[in-house]
């Protein structure tokens, strides 16, 4: 009996010692649900304050929409903050009127020179703002011109993870307009329209969605010579008489222009968007995006960008003032090149104590004309040398070697010999012109009929950028 009861004792402690544990396991993966569920919570808080944050950012940055439903993520926002750095740093080439990248380097927040229907004009892309053209949150960056009102700027949009250019303008003055709107349904088009003269006329609208645009209507009409007018409606041709043309309806599905677009915004400056836009991609990542940067230019690059401006400038007035001839060429050794150019008068310019300098060199009028690079066979200094031959009622000429670090002139006019000014002898003529040795020809009649040496030069200043990004 007391082996029996010992025994049921045992039992008992078990069946208790069992029910405790399958008691313990039931308690702690209702613990580790609540856990889960806790964090889960917590991190849905977190990613919305994140997005309040964003959201809060985003007032100081210029959109039209609705900032409260921008859906832009930090990799949107920092794709577009690359695109304004690369189009300072001058990575994106301008475009021209048909919608082509052109071979030539700018810098957005500086004027340079674009050929229109008119001739030369100066823009720039110095102002930016985003909108929401397609109303779903996900905003567009548009850049345009802070020197023109119209006709100048670029869109670019964000689709499958991509940034890049969806349209843009550069028509400013010509028969073409292309102008950003919106309509009373709430979207926004573009229109694109324009002329090939009185009896030819076309446009295109498109409506913009999911990070892009497409076509919404086209149109094209056409005065006929035998007085018939052709109409062309996305894609499909008609003939009409004149008559029965101008008595057709309206046929056009785009709605009516929306009277006051309380959407309207004023544009910022680049680097504010920059900015803007960096905080922006911090806070809606909780601070793990990468803020991007305007990297600083090399001496070189410096140089490179001072002295591209210097030929946009130059070819961007009177087109027969414009440049004759242009070399790169290295008198210091130094890894910076100096540029020659050669207008009405000759000009060096060099770049020294942070800055471009120039240096005249000479005028183009007389004679005969030409410029070589000269060495002082005494320092082993490189420089310009002008020869002027012959012209006006004299025989000889003179000659200037212009150095960075001083100028002589000499002149054989009639057999009347000077140096610097002051009379010579042939002796002091002759020692002058030995210690200054003469070598290729940079500019002037020698190299006439052998191009301006434009392509070469401009190709030459880009390699000091890289390439630029003809997709965006």
């Amino acid at each position: 009996m007391g082996t029996m009861k010992k025994t049921l004792l045992i039992a008992l402690a078990m069946m208790l010692l069992l029910t405790s544990c399958s008691g313990g396991g039931k308690g702690s993966e209702s613990s580790s649900q609540d856990t889960e569920s806790s964090a889960s919570q917590s991190r849905e808080e977190q990613e919305e304050q994140d997005r309040q944050a964003a959201l809060q950012a985003l007032e100081g940055i210029p959109y039209s929409g609705d900032r409260s439903r921008c859906r832009m993520t930090a990799e949107q926002a920092r794709a577009f903050a690359q695109i304004i750095a690369d189009g300072i740093s001058g990575k994106i080439a301008p475009f021209d009127e048909y919608g082509s990248p052109e071979s030539q380097l700018v810098f957005w927040e500086e004027p340079y020179s674009v050929w229109g229907y008119g001739g030369l004009y100066e823009t720039d892309r110095a102002q930016v703002y985003l909108a929401d053209l397609a109303g779903d949150g996900v905003p567009y960056l548009v850049v345009s011109s802070s020197l023109l009102d119209s006709d100048s700027f670029e869109i670019y949009g964000w689709k499958d993870g991509k940034a890049s250019r969806i349209t843009g303008a550069e028509c400013y003055g010509g028969r073409q307009s292309v102008e950003l709107w919106k309509g009373s349904d709430g979207k926004y088009y573009i229109s694109s329209g324009g002329s090939g003269g009185a009896a030819y006329h076309l446009s295109e609208d498109y409506v913009f969605t999911n990070g892009a645009m497409e076509l919404a209507y086209s149109w094209e009409e056409e005065y006929l010579n035998d007085g018939r007018v052709r109409l062309v409606e996305n894609g499909v041709e008609r003939i009409y008489t004149l008559e029965d043309y101008e008595a057709l309806p309206s046929s056009s599905p785009l709605p009516e222009r929306a009277s006051e677009s309380s959407d309207a915004v004023e544009p910022c400056a680049l680097r504010e968007m920059l900015d803007g836009l960096n905080q922006y991609g911090e806070l809606i990542s909780g601070g793990a995006a990468q803020a991007v940067t305007i990297p600083e230019l090399t001496e070189a690059q410096q140089a490179a960008k001072a002295m591209l401006n210097v030929l946009n400038e130059a070819n961007s007035g009177d087109p027969y003032m414009g440049i004759l001839q242009t070399k790169l060429v290295d008198l210091d050794g130094n890894g910076v090149k100096e540029l020659f150019v050669l207008t009405i008068e000759g000009t060096l310019y060099y770049w020294q104590d942070g800055a471009l300098q120039s240096k005249y060199v000479g005028a183009y009028a007389g004679g005969s004309l030409n410029w070589y690079l000269c060495r002082d066979s005494k320092t082993g200094e490189m420089g310009i040398e002008y020869e002027s031959i012959g012209g006006g009622d004299f025989s000889g000429g003179s000659r200037a070697y212009y150095y960075l670090s001083h100028t002589e002139e000499i002149s054989d006019m009639n057999d009347a010999f000077t140096v610097n000014g002051a009379d010579a002898t042939r002796e002091e003529y002759d020692k002058v012109v030995a210690l200054n040795q003469r070598l290729e020809t940079v500019g002037g009649d020698e190299l006439y009929g052998q191009g301006d040496g434009m392509e070469e030069t401009v190709a030459e200043l880009q390699a000091a950028f890289g390439q630029y990004d003809p997709d965006l």
